[in-house]
């Protein structure tokens, strides 16, 4: 006797489930209004803890360039989404990469 199982990958709905998950780690208020590449962002910093522009890049297979990718993470840290980790004695950082700032409080009411 045997026992065939088959297991389905249900993408769309990972995915739903995932992009909800960000409004638990930022404020309501900067929650609203994401794109779906903003999203994708911040879940992975989320997961991980940082992501750089190349790690980006390949995360967001839909923004043809670089730079593209790299305006993107400027603009998510001029909206107080991320902060942009680098050192500023060197023009070109290596090690440089976006974070999440820190919030003393998760629902956005920051003291």
């Amino acid at each position: 006797m045997s026992v065939r199982v088959t297991l389905r990958n249900n993408r769309k709905q990972r995915k739903v489930w995932v992009d909800s998950d960000v409004t638990k780690f930022i404020p309501e208020k900067l929650a609203t209004g994401l794109s779906q590449a903003e999203t994708r962002v911040l879940n992975r910093v989320i997961e991980h803890g940082s992501i750089n522009v190349n790690e980006c890049h390949r995360l967001l297979p839909q923004i043809k360039t670089w730079h593209s990718v790299k305006k993107l993470l400027m603009r998510m840290t001029q909206k107080g989404l991320l902060i942009h980790k680098h050192r500023d004695d060197i023009e070109r950082d290596p090690d440089a990469c976006f974070v999440l700032p820190e919030r003393s409080n998760k629902n956005g009411n920051d003291a």
